[in-house]
């Protein structure tokens, strides 16, 4: 009966301290409030990519004229793209709206900032590849690149948003464009939208550029007004050895490098894109406006150049395709996820804008707009208003996030709780009795020396 007990017991502290070092984890969901609760950064750009007078000469200049196959034109599309991302920042800007051309109206938390003008205060430009001048609302930088603050809305509801209404040129008169017309939204947080800092090849002085996740991309059709309700649900993972989450990346090569490169703190997205960049570069030895761009200080980007020819396009494209899958898993493990993340889902709603009566009326009046038509010869009627314009409100449902969180499973204080219900179950042994067994060692101890 005793080795029965005693192999009973054996088994099963041997069973906790396994499921112990297996490291296994708990989550505990909770919700809750957080008053004020910072909005996200917006990025805001329209698929006109050469908007203005001077982007439909360049465009046409370079792309109109061009005749072959579909497959063809998406290249030399592309190519015109390229062509425009290595252009100076000034000439970039010139290829589309500034804010007050693409931004007709605007409210940021309604009371903080109802006019375009103190829009253009929380919002800084940056020039995608895809779709020319964007601009980033809410991201803690202004037009300068200078640190404003983040707004944070104090109820939710349509009274703390984001809302505006943007112009995005005429339809018909598009120079070239690869996509369907609207506006493109990516709404993220601050962190995510992560300031890049590449050449500016006229004045060779570091600047800003902001990059966006085209996975993240919402789009808002032309004539429609699209309400997004915004929920955010935060997830703190535990690090080694319970995953392979880490909370510091400081001896990371790819770490210090983005410390270098941007002015965003690390995601695994962000060290995935500079890995990926760093492959191009030796591969096609030219870098890749697709990824972060590697520090000027980096020997891999010494004297490098952008990918912009067609043999460089064609490299680009053939050897990332090819090495896709390799490549992911040469990175990840370079690239350990970060232990705390935040992300927004939105519902999306849409309605008509704008109205026969009331916002038309507001939106013909607007001096911007008026403008518009004028140097497009166009009539202002309503149809051709609705087809130029597009509108969105982001809001939060309700002040309260999602916190979902992970525990250890079992603890070390738990596997010595259990040794002793276990020892106690089985054979009797206590605490009491290792302090009473001690005591009687040392009895006999002390007699067997007297």
């Amino acid at each position: 009966c005793f080795l029965g007990s005693v192999s009973a017991c054996s088994v099963l502290i041997v069973r906790g301290f396994a499921e112990y070092f297996d490291y296994e984890v708990t989550s505990k969901v909770r919700t809750l409030t957080e008053t004020p609760m910072p909005l996200p950064a917006v990025a805001v750009c329209i698929s006109d990519q050469f908007a203005s007078a001077s982007g439909k000469r360049f465009a046409r200049d370079h792309f109109q004229n061009f005749t072959g196959s579909t497959q063809e034109r998406v290249n030399h599309l592309n190519a015109l793209r390229q062509k425009a991302y290595s252009l100076s920042e000034s000439e970039q800007r010139a290829l589309g709206f500034n804010f007050s051309q693409m931004f007709l109206q605007c409210d940021l938390l309604m009371a903080k900032s109802s006019t375009t003008t103190s829009c253009a205060a929380y919002s800084a430009w940056f020039y995608n590849m895809v779709f020319g001048n964007c601009f980033a609302l809410n991201l803690g930088l202004n037009e300068r690149h200078e640190r404003v603050e983040v707004l944070a809305a104090r109820e939710g509801g349509f009274v703390d948003s984001l809302a505006f209404t943007l112009y995005l040129g005429d339809m018909h008169d598009l120079a070239a464009s690869g996509d369907s017309f609207g506006a493109r939204l990516f709404i993220l947080n601050q962190t995510e939208l992560y300031a890049d800092a590449g050449r500016d090849t006229s004045s060779r002085r570091r600047h800003h550029r902001i990059s966006v996740p085209f996975d993240r991309m919402t789009k808002i059709p032309a004539g429609t007004q699209t309400g997004i309700k915004l929920r955010k649900r935060v997830k703190r993972m535990l690090p080694h050895p319970y995953s392979e989450c880490r909370e510091r990346f400081d001896e990371s090569v790819y770490f210090t490098l983005l410390k270098q490169s941007t002015a965003a703190a690390y995601t695994q997205k962000n060290c995935m894109s500079l890995c990926y960049q760093r492959y191009i570069i030796d591969e096609c030895r030219c870098f890749s406006p697709f990824f972060l761009h590697v520090a000027d200080d980096d020997s891999h980007s010494a004297t490098m150049r952008q990918c912009i020819t067609p043999g460089d396009y064609a490299c680009l494209y053939e050897r990332y395709n090819a090495a896709k899958a390799e490549l992911s898993a040469r990175c990840m493990p370079l690239c350990p996820t970060e232990c705390e993340t935040a992300e927004f889902s939105l519902q999306l709603s849409y309605d008509t804008y704008p109205s026969p009566s009331l916002q038309f009326d507001a939106l013909r009046n607007n001096s911007a707009l008026r403008e518009h038509f004028s140097r497009s010869g166009r009539e202002l009627t309503y149809e051709n208003v609705r087809g130029s314009v597009a509108s969105a409100v982001i809001v939060y449902e309700e002040l309260r996030y999602e916190l979902v969180e992970e525990a250890p499973s079992k603890t070390m204080l738990g596997v010595f709780s259990d040794l002793g219900g276990t020892l106690g179950l089985f054979v009797g042994v206590s605490v009491l009795s290792f302090v009473e067994l001690v005591e009687l060692l040392g009895e006999i101890v002390y007699s067997l020396a007297s």
